[in-house]
C-alpha cells in the first residue's frame, strides 16, 4: 500500500474496488465456519459396551487378556489415553480397579472403581469390593453407604445369559457376604470409637458378620471380626467359638485368631491345652457348612440341566371348525 500512496487516482480506484468487494468478502468469511462444520468427519455415537473401531476392540481385548495386574494397569492407561470417548472405558476402569486391588493400591482402586460404577452401577464385582475397601480404609460412613446400596442392587439383579445358575448363585452369595462384612466392619469401628454405650451398634455389627459367614462359610475375616464384636460385648463363649472357626480355616487370620484364643483362655484362667480341641470341633462345623453350600450349588446346577433337557410340550392341533 505504501507504494500506492503517491498515486491518488490509483488509491481512489483501489479504495472503491475494496469497498465494492468488502460485503462479498465479509459474507464469505461469515459462511466459512459453516462450511468447515459441514466438512467435519462424521463421528460414531458413543454406546456403552461397544467399540467404535477394530483397533479399539483389539486394545480392549489386550487389556482384558493381560495376565498380570501390572500389565493390565499399563494397558488400561494406554487405552484411556487413546480412546477417551470409547464405550468401553467403564469396563477398562473396572479391570484397572480390580488390578489395583490385587496390588493393594487402595487409593487407585477406589478412584477407578468409582469411575466404573458411573455406567456399571450394578456390577457384582465392583460394589462389594469397593464397600470393603472403604471399610478397611476407615471410611465408615462411605462403607455403610456402598454396602446398603449394593444390597439394594442385588435384590433385583438378573442372571446374565450363559452363566450357569449354580455359579451365579455362588457369585451373588459371595458378593452379599462382602457387603455384609463391609457394613459390619464399619459398624464395629464406630462402636470402638464411641465413648458411651455401644451395645446397640455392636449387635448390628454381629448381625452383619453372621450373615456374611452364613453366605460364605469359608470367610475367615467374617468369623474373626464376629469374634471381636462378641469379645467387645463380653460374650467370651461366642468369641472363643468364632476365633476357633477362624483358626480352623488356616488362612491369613488363623495366626491372629490363635493369639486371641490364648489371651481369652489366660484371662478366664482356662487350660490353654484345650484350645486345639475347640479348634478341631469348630473345624468340623465349618466343613459341614461349606459342604452344605456346595450341595445347594450342585443342586441348582442339576435342576437347571434338567430344565434345559426337558422337551418342550407342543400344543395339540385344534380340530377344524
Amino acid at each position: 500500500m505504501k507504494a500506492l500512496f503517491p498515486l491518488l487516482a490509483a488509491v481512489a480506484l483501489a479504495s472503491a474496488s475494496w469497498l465494492a468487494a468488502a460485503p462479498q468478502q465479509q459474507q464469505e468469511e461469515q459462511q466459512e465456519p459453516t462450511q468447515q462444520q459441514e466438512q467435519e468427519p462424521f463421528k460414531l455415537p458413543r454406546i456403552v459396551g461397544q467399540a467404535k473401531t477394530q483397533e479399539e476392540m483389539d486394545a480392549w481385548n489386550a487389556v482384558a487378556g493381560a495376565l498380570s495386574p501390572q500389565e493390565k494397569i499399563q494397558l488400561g492407561k494406554n487405552f484411556l489415553e487413546l480412546y477417551p470417548e470409547s464405550g468401553l472405558t467403564s469396563y477398562v476402569h473396572k479391570e484397572m480397579a480390580l488390578s489395583y486391588f490385587q496390588t493393594n493400591d487402595n487409593a487407585n482402586f477406589i478412584n477407578h472403581a468409582e469411575e466404573a460404577l458411573q455406567e456399571l452401577p450394578s456390577d457384582p464385582a465392583i460394589l462389594p469390593t469397593l464397600a470393603r475397601a472403604y471399610a478397611e480404609g476407615g471410611d465408615n460412613n462411605k462403607a455403610i453407604e456402598k454396602a446398603q446400596e449394593g444390597m439394594e442392587v442385588f435384590q433385583t439383579i438378573e442372571k446374565p445369559m450363559g452363566v450357569p445358575l449354580g455359579q451365579w448363585r455362588l457369585q451373588i452369595d459371595r458378593a452379599k457376604a462382602d457387603l455384609n462384612y463391609a457394613e459390619g466392619l464399619a459398624l464395629l469401628r464406630k462402636a470402638f470409637e464411641m465413648v458411651g454405650d455401644s451395645t446397640a451398634i455392636l449387635k448390628r455389627s454381629v448381625d452383619r458378620f453372621q450373615k456374611a459367614a452364613d453366605l460364605d462359610p469359608s470367610f475367615d475375616a467374617a468369623y474373626f471380626r464376629l469374634a471381636s464384636a462378641y469379645a467387645k460385648l463380653n460374650d467370651a463363649e461366642k468369641a472363643i467359638e468364632n476365633y476357633a472357626r477362624t483358626a480352623a480355616l488356616d488362612n491369613l487370620a488363623s495366626g491372629m485368631a490363635r493369639q486371641q484364643l490364648q489371651k481369652i483362655y489366660t484371662l478366664l484362667q482356662k487350660d490353654t491345652q484345650g484350645i486345639e480341641q475347640v479348634i478341631e470341633e469348630q473345624r468340623e462345623y465349618v466343613q459341614e457348612k461349606i459342604a452344605e453350600n456346595e450341595a445347594q450349588i450342585e443342586e441348582l446346577d442339576n435342576q437347571e440341566q434338567i430344565e434345559q433337557e426337558r422337551p418342550t410340550l407342543q400344543q395339540p392341533p385344534q380340530p377344524p371348525r
